[in-house]
């Protein structure tokens, strides 16, 4: 992840301490015994069941479960062992979790293990009363997929009234109190959105946004024709660029993520070398 508004505003965000946490570059270390070393954040992808049939899912999920997923035991089990070794967080993802029946079980053990939990869905099942499990649990976030505005975003997940749910479902979840994140996988469909992506994420009080680049896996292999090209890339990241700055200057505070390419960090810094070269040379060592 590149935290664009980081980077552009200098601002703080709730996962920058596991983002950016430096440790000691003393050789000498034995740091496999050393519980201060960062560990990595762990994704599960729980379940291949959803609702939903993205055209470009990475986890070819679909409208059944596959015969190997963990089952209730096996998958608390694994939360033990994360636990044991240090594991700071754990995204429950998929397909879509919500469908799985144990879901709120693995996470209130999680929690009870010490361990940070987080949820990626495509927020179409959230209801106002799984909202408030949600909270009680104590989820630090709710990630929430969109790919466009209405029918842009209904005909790349299959299903009609998607956007409505999912627009449903962050409103359930910050009614709550509950931390939401907005996701966006940038394709040649709905790069021209991002300006209206930015507008949901004021109007409807989200606290960060991740623009996803397209991985080439899943339903996603073969889907080159789906992806940006170089100048609809650069361009895209000017227009995020604009709205973090004008968000930023205007005291709203967002968080601003591009996932998935890290040439999405050169070609800010080349940027802002034009622009502001202090800004640019600003933590890389450069003087």
């Amino acid at each position: 992840m590149i935290s664009i508004s980081r980077l552009l505003c200098d601002t703080v965000s709730p996962g920058d301490n596991l983002r950016y946490r430096t440790i000691s570059l003393d050789r000498s270390m034995d740091y496999t015994s050393d519980r201060d070393v960062p560990r990595p954040v762990m994704v599960w992808n729980c379940t291949k069941y959803c609702n939903l049939s993205c055209v470009h899912c990475y986890a070819s999920a679909g409208n059944t479960g596959t015969s190997d997923e963990m089952s209730t035991q096996q998958g608390m089990k694994l939360i033990e062992e994360l636990a044991d070794f240090g594991v700071p967080v754990i995204l429950f993802s998929g397909g879509e979790p919500l469908l799985r029946k144990d879901i709120f079980d693995f996470a209130s053990y999680a929690v009870k293990q010490e361990i940070r939990v987080a949820l990626s869905t495509n927020g179409t099942l959230i209801t106002p009363q799984k909202a408030e499990v949600i909270r009680d649990i104590g989820f630090a976030e709710v990630g929430i997929s969109l790919d466009g505005i209405g029918d842009s975003n209904d005909r790349f997940r299959g299903k009609k009234g998607a956007f409505d749910k999912a627009i449903q479902g962050i409103r359930n979840c910050i009614a709550c109190g509950v931390r939401v994140s907005l996701r966006l996988t940038i394709t040649n469909y709905n790069h021209d959105e991002i300006p209206a992506i930015f507008r949901v994420v004021e109007d409807e009080g989200i606290n960060r946004v991740c623009f996803y680049h397209l991985a080439y896996s899943g339903r996603g292999k073969g889907l080159q024709q789906f992806d940006v090209t170089h100048a609809q890339t650069r361009r895209a990241l000017d227009i995020i660029c604009e709205h973090t700055l004008d968000m930023h200057k205007r005291g709203l505070n967002k968080e601003i993520l591009t996932v998935g390419n890290h040439a999405d960090g050169v070609y800010l810094y080349i940027k802002m070398r034009k622009q502001d070269t202090e800004r640019a040379n600003k933590n890389t060592g450069i003087a």
